[in-house]
C-alpha cells in the first residue's frame, strides 16, 4: 500500500530542506542537480517554489550512503581532517627561520619600492638646458634679475652706483629707470607685472629699505619701517613676505596690515612663494652648521603657519648663493661653493613625502653665475654670467683731469695714505685682509688674519697706528687699532654697539665714528672715543646721523643724515650741528687737507657725481661725473677717499656680467 504523504512530512523552501539535511543551501541545490536529491516544484508557485517530503529524503540518504561516497564533495577543512584522521606517518617539514623570513620581506619591499621609484622617475620630466642666447654685451656689472615674461628688470652698475634698468626678454636697448632712491636692486615683481619690489641697498647695512616701484613709471612708495634682505610677492597679490632679523613677516602692499609670520634660525638670503601660495621656500644665512640652509614654511588658507621645517636635498648642499627663482615644476638656485658655480633645479620629492627635495645639477657653459629669473610659460631661464672680481686703484687729479694708477697690480680697496704719502694701508680684495706697505708696494705687511671682516682703515696722524672697523664671527662691528709695524689688533672701546669707520682727531688721542646697522632700530648717532680711557661720548643732537669724519684741523665733524638726504657738520667749539647740503644720498665723506671742503657723493640728479661742499658756505660743486667713463673704466666702488694733496682715490672693479637666456 502506497505511503500517504501529509503536510507534516512536507518541507517547504531551500532553507528548510538544507536545515533538515544539516547542509547549506548551495550544497542542497548542487545535490539536487548532480545527485538527484528528491526536490519537488509547485506548478506556478511564486512564494514557495520548491518542497520535499521527509520520507523521500530519508530514502535518498540510505540509497546514496549519506551522499558521502560520491566523488563530488564539500571542501575539506585541512585542520579538522588532520585532527580526525587516523594517525599516519608524518610528512617531512622545514621551518623557515625568522631572520630569513624578515630578510625576504625586506628584499621584497625594496624590489617593489625600486620598481615604483623607477616607474615614478620615468614618468617625471627631466630638466635640462637645451640652448643659450646672449642678450647683452655692454661690458657693465649687473645684478638681481626679475622678469614678468615680457620684460627683464635688473640693477646695472653705472659709475659708483646701481641704476634700475629694464630690457625686453628677447634683448634690445636697455632702458634706465630713474628713481630718487640709492642703489635700487629689484627682488620680485607683482603677479600682474605692474610693480617691482626693490631694495635700496646701502654699503654697510645688512638689511635695506623696501620700496614698491611702478614698472610703467611714476613715483615709488616706501613700505614704512620695513627693512629686509629678501622679499617676495604672494601669487594672489595680497601679501608681501619679507625677512627681517631672524623672522619672516607678512605685509600688505599698502602697508596698512602687517604681522609676524614665523621666527627662523638665521637671516634670509632669498625667499619665494609656491605657485599655489601655500608654501614659502627660503634660504638662511648664519644658521648653525648642522642646520640645512633650505627651509619650507607651510601655510593654511588664512596664511597661518602649519609647519616649518628644513628641507633635505640629498647629498647636494643647497643653497647658500642667495639666488632662488620658481618655475612650474619647482625652483632654480645657484650655489657658489666651488669653481665653477652650479645651477640646480629643485623639485619636491613626492615619493617620500614633504620635507624632501630632489636637487638636479644642470649643465651650463658658464663658469660663474649670479642673478637668476625664470619664465615658466616659455620655459626660459635668465642668468647673469660674470667674471671673477678683480679690482685696481686709480687716482684722479681734478686740476689735471687725469687718471693714474695706484699700487699697480694690487687688487685692493679702502686705501689711506700717510701725510708724507710714503706709506699706504689697504684691504686685499681676495681675502679681505688689512695690509700696509710703502706707496710703491715694497715692505708689504699683513696686519689682520683671514676670516676677520675689515673696512675703512685710517692712519694715525703720526703714522704709527692704523684704526679700522672690524668684525669677528658672532660679534658686532667694532673699531680696532693695530701698530703699523704689526701686532695684535685691539678694540678701541668696550661696548656692544655696531661701530662704523673711524677717523682720528689731529692730536691722535681720540676717534670719531657713526653707528652702522642701526637704521632699523633708530639707534644711529655720532660718537667719539677717548683712546686713553676707552670711554665713549655721544655728540648732542646726533640721533639719526651716520658716517662721521673728523676734520684735519679738529674743528668739525661731518656726518650724513640718510633719512633726509642731508650733509651736516658739527662745530666742536659751539657744540651745534649745521646743515651743509641737501640731496645727498651717497655713503661716504672725506675732508680736504685744509679742512675747507667736504667731499661726498650723490646720484639724486640721475647721474652719479662726486661733490665738493664749502664749509664756509656757497654752492655745491661737481668734482667728477662718474657715469661718463664708467663703462670704459669698469665699475667704480661706492667708496672713495682723498690723498693728502686732494686727489681722488677710486676703486675700479674690472668684472663684467652679461644676461643670457637659457631654454630648458
Amino acid at each position: 500500500m502506497p505511503q500517504v504523504s501529509t503536510a507534516v512530512e512536507r518541507i517547504d523552501g531551500w532553507k528548510d530542506i538544507a536545515r533538515y539535511l544539516g547542509k547549506d543551501v548551495t550544497t542542497v541545490i548542487r545535490w539536487e542537480k548532480q545527485k538527484e536529491l528528491p526536490v519537488r516544484r509547485v506548478p506556478g508557485g511564486k512564494r514557495k517554489s520548491v518542497y520535499a517530503f521527509r520520507h523521500e529524503i530519508d530514502a535518498w540518504l540510505q540509497k546514496t550512503d549519506g551522499a558521502e561516497s560520491n566523488s563530488i564533495s564539500e571542501p575539506v577543512n585541512l585542520e579538522q581532517a588532520a585532527a580526525s584522521d587516523s594517525p599516519a606517518a608524518p610528512l617531512p617539514t622545514r621551518r623557515i627561520p625568522r631572520p630569513a623570513l624578515y630578510a625576504a620581506l625586506v628584499v621584497t619591499f625594496l624590489m617593489v619600492a625600486t620598481l615604483g621609484i623607477a616607474r615614478w622617475h620615468q614618468t617625471r620630466p627631466v630638466i635640462q638646458i637645451t640652448s643659450s642666447t646672449q642678450l647683452t654685451d655692454d661690458g657693465t656689472a649687473k645684478r638681481n634679475l626679475v622678469t614678468d615674461g615680457k620684460q627683464l628688470y635688473f640693477g646695472e652698475a653705472v659709475g659708483a652706483d646701481v641704476i634700475l634698468c629694464a630690457m625686453a626678454v628677447n634683448g634690445g636697448p636697455i632702458r634706465r629707470i630713474t628713481l630718487p632712491i640709492p642703489n635700487p636692486n629689484p627682488v620680485d615683481i607683482s603677479p600682474d607685472g605692474k610693480f617691482l619690489l626693490v631694495l635700496s641697498v646701502g654699503s654697510s647695512e645688512d638689511e635695506h629699505p623696501l620700496w614698491i616701484v611702478p614698472t610703467s613709471g611714476g613715483p615709488p612708495t616706501q613700505l614704512a619701517g620695513v627693512k629686509s634682505r629678501a622679499a617676495a610677492w604672494a601669487p594672489n597679490g595680497e601679501w608681501i613676505a619679507f625677512g627681517f632679523g631672524e623672522a619672516i613677516y607678512l605685509i600688505s602692499p599698502g602697508g596698512d596690515r602687517a604681522h609676524l609670520l614665523s621666527p627662523v634660525n638665521g637671516s634670509l638670503d632669498a625667499i619665494r612663494w609656491s605657485a599655489d601660495g601655500k608654501q614659502l621656500l627660503f634660504t638662511l644665512r648664519g644658521s648653525p652648521a648642522s642646520t640645512p640652509s633650505l627651509w619650507q614654511l607651510d601655510l593654511d588658507a588664512k596664511f597661518k603657519v602649519e609647519r616649518l621645517a628644513p628641507l633635505r636635498t640629498g647629498s647636494v648642499a643647497c643653497c647658500w648663493g642667495g639666488t632662488l627663482t620658481r618655475d612650474e615644476g619647482g625652483y632654480f638656485s645657484v650655489i657658489d661653493d666651488s669653481t665653477p658655480s652650479r645651477l640646480l633645479h629643485l623639485r619636491a620629492n613626492s615619493w617620500w613625502g614633504s620635507g624632501s627635495f630632489e636637487a638636479s645639477a644642470l649643465s651650463t657653459p658658464f663658469e660663474r653665475l649670479e642673478g637668476l629669473a625664470a619664465d615658466a610659460d616659455a620655459r626660459r631661464l635668465f642668468v647673469l654670467s660674470s667674471s671673477r672680481m678683480q679690482g685696481e686703484l686709480v687716482q684722479y687729479d681734478p686740476s689735471a683731469r687725469s687718471f693714474t694708477m695706484l699700487l699697480p697690480g694690487a687688487s685692493a680697496t679702502y686705501v689711506d695714505l700717510t701725510k708724507s704719502k710714503d706709506w699706504v694701508t689697504y684691504l686685499k680684495t681676495r681675502d679681505n685682509t688689512l695690509w700696509v706697505s710703502m706707496a710703491d708696494g715694497r715692505y708689504a705687511k699683513q696686519l689682520t688674519p683671514a676670516g676677520m671682516g675689515v673696512q675703512l682703515p685710517r692712519w694715525s696722524p703720526d703714522g704709527k697706528w692704523v684704526a679700522f672697523m672690524g668684525k669677528q664671527p658672532d660679534r658686532p662691528w667694532r673699531i680696532f687699532v693695530v701698530p703699523a709695524a704689526g701686532g695684535v689688533p685691539k678694540e678701541a672701546a668696550q661696548s656692544d654697539d655696531n661701530q662704523g669707520a673711524p677717523t682720528w682727531s689731529p692730536d691722535g688721542r681720540s676717534l670719531s665714528y657713526g653707528n652702522v646697522l642701526c637704521l632699523a632700530e633708530h639707534t644711529c648717532a655720532i660718537h667719539t672715543i677717548d683712546l686713553a680711557s676707552g670711554k665713549i661720548a655721544t655728540l648732542p643732537d646726533s640721533q639719526g646721523l651716520a658716517t662721521a669724519r673728523w676734520s684735519p684741523d679738529g674743528r668739525h665733524i661731518a656726518a650724513l643724515k640718510p633719512a633726509q638726504n642731508e650733509l651736516c657738520v658739527f662745530d666742536l667749539d659751539r657744540r651745534k650741528w649745521r646743515r651743509l647740503a641737501v640731496g645727498i644720498n651717497g655713503n661716504d665723506v672725506s675732508w680736504s687737507s685744509d679742512s675747507k671742503y667736504v667731499y661726498t657723493k650723490s646720484s639724486m640728479s640721475g647721474e652719479t657725481e662726486i661733490l665738493r661742499v664749502a664749509v664756509g658756505g656757497g654752492s655745491v660743486q661737481i668734482v667728477l661725473k662718474l657715469d661718463s667713463f664708467s663703462k670704459a673704466a669698469g665699475q667704480l666702488d661706492t667708496w672713495f677717499s682723498l690723498t693728502p694733496d686732494n686727489a681722488l682715490i677710486l676703486n675700479r672693479w674690472l668684472n663684467t656680467s652679461e644676461i643670457y637666456a637659457l631654454n630648458y
